[in-house]
């Protein structure tokens, strides 16, 4: 039976109670176990909408989203939240025991909750927001929540440094109006031209025809490139990477600093990069090497 999105949901309540609604990892095996008995291979509807403004909400499923009425732990005299400056951070971390926001894909140190007696663990590793939430949930429970004064001094002991929470701004909601969390989006569409061209050629290419070149933020992400360079024809594959001779530094066409990185080993160190960029290797381990803009090489538009 096919219907839009909205025809599914009268259905479902009408019929049953909602659309489908995905809070972890075991529930989405579920679901996907549930629609290959039926042989069906196409898409289906869950239900997950976009609303229309962004909110702020916990990572942990049964904490209530933050809003303007909670205490709120925002670092006012640093002028926090300052997401609508860039619009990009829109995930959370405590600093100086107060809320700060920061881009997502940027790595810190992390805290878990477990709850017991002792909740809060801190991991002295850096990770991304989104893959620290997956840590925490594959091995504790989730990410803190840190939402009153209360918790605050817990974490007075426990954090030297600026650490993720549970905090994220998200406008994904449920059809049942319950906050979302999980996370697990199709994976971003790559396309492999099989054409030389410089870096610079490639990136117009890219621009004009898809969306631009590939920003590889996580070893997920990574590990797709790898499958596609394969195919390759040329040596090496150009990726969306660059050095700024300025700042002594890589980033992504994106605008955000290479925090995952992958090079071959002493490759992508030191200042001696300048008018080089990213490319990454077509066999052997798939490793990034840095090269003359100039090099003519097959390109990963992503879409």
């Amino acid at each position: 039976m096919s219907k839009n999105w909205t025809e599914a949901q009268s259905y479902c309540r009408k019929n049953y109670t909602d659309l489908v609604t995905i809070d972890n990892p075991e529930e989405m095996n579920r679901v996907i176990n549930r629609v290959n008995l039926t042989g069906y291979t196409g898409p289906a509807w869950i239900g997950l909408e976009k609303g229309n403004s962004w909110k702020w909400l916990w990572s942990l499923a049964d904490t209530p989203s933050y809003n303007e009425n909670d205490i709120g732990l925002w670092d006012k005299a640093a002028n926090q939240p300052d997401w609508m400056i860039g619009g990009t951070e829109d995930c959370g971390r405590l600093k100086n025991l107060k809320w700060h926001d920061y881009p997502c894909n940027s790595t810190a140190y992390f805290v878990c909750y477990n709850g017991t007696t002792n909740p809060y663990i801190l991991i002295e590793t850096y990770l991304t927001w989104r893959e620290a939430q997956r840590y925490c949930r594959e091995n504790y429970t989730d990410l803190a929540s840190v939402r009153t004064q209360v918790d605050q001094q817990q974490m007075k002991s426990l954090v030297s440094s600026t650490v993720w929470i549970g905090l994220f701004r998200d406008p994904w909601q449920w059809s049942d109006r319950r906050n979302s969390s999980f996370r697990y989006w199709a994976p971003e569409k790559l396309i492999l031209v099989q054409e030389n061209m410089t870096w610079n050629e490639a990136q117009s290419y890219c621009r004009e025809n898809n969306v631009d070149l590939v920003s590889v933020y996580s070893e997920e992400i990574q590990n797709w490139v790898e499958r596609m360079v394969r195919s390759a024809t040329s040596s090496h594959v150009w990726l969306g990477l660059r050095f700024s001779c300025r700042l002594k530094l890589w980033f992504w066409v994106t605008g955000s600093v290479a925090c995952y990185q992958n090079w071959v080993p002493g490759n992508g160190s030191g200042a001696g990069h300048c008018g080089n960029t990213g490319a990454v290797q077509s066999g052997g381990g798939h490793q990034w090497v840095s090269l003359p803009e100039t090099q003519k090489l097959n390109f990963i538009c992503s879409k």
